[in-house]
């Protein structure tokens, strides 16, 4: 059988690969129906706190007031789901005193970033925490001078 694509973990296409694989088997196997269910039991509700305008990158930072994700700590992961379905995009989380921060890339097509951009202060996205164990900040490190401080991350 050719290589198949399933495309932005579309569970679609995926239930369209597995019934050509198992026809060409010659068994069938069942797709659970909850895998076709976007889950959203573990989104909470998070509103903008802040962000900046583009920079000459089309790069930008936004925060988000995080009182639901209290346990998130920089480097975890925040999956946001821009039309509401299967699709999930994550980004790389910063912990500023209370809230999360993202810094995003805007591309000119992107599904997460153009979502991303276009929130303003006070809207609110559901949106889940995928700890990164693997991608934190050494516990011990010390603070040195070019450590960015808070005011250096707000706009002017």
């Amino acid at each position: 059988m050719p290589v198949y694509t399933v495309n932005d973990k579309s569970p679609q296409d995926f239930s369209d690969w597995m019934t050509k694989w198992t026809c060409q088997a010659g068994f069938s196997l069942i797709m659970p129906r909850e895998l076709l269910q976007p889950n959203t039991a573990e989104l909470k509700k998070l509103s903008v706190a802040s962000r900046t305008g583009l920079d000459e990158e089309a790069s930008f930072i936004i925060q988000f007031k995080s009182t639901r994700l209290k346990h998130a700590v920089s480097g975890d992961l925040l999956a946001v789901y821009p039309k509401n379905d299967h699709r999930e995009r994550l980004y790389s989380i910063g912990k500023i005193e209370e809230n999360i921060q993202l810094s995003v890339k805007l591309h000119e097509h992107g599904l997460g970033s153009g979502f991303l951009n276009n929130l303003q202060h006070g809207d609110t996205i559901k949106a889940k925490l995928v700890k990164n164990q693997h991608f934190r900040f050494p516990g011990k490190a010390k603070k040195s001078s070019w450590y960015p401080t808070e005011r250096a991350l707000r706009p002017s």
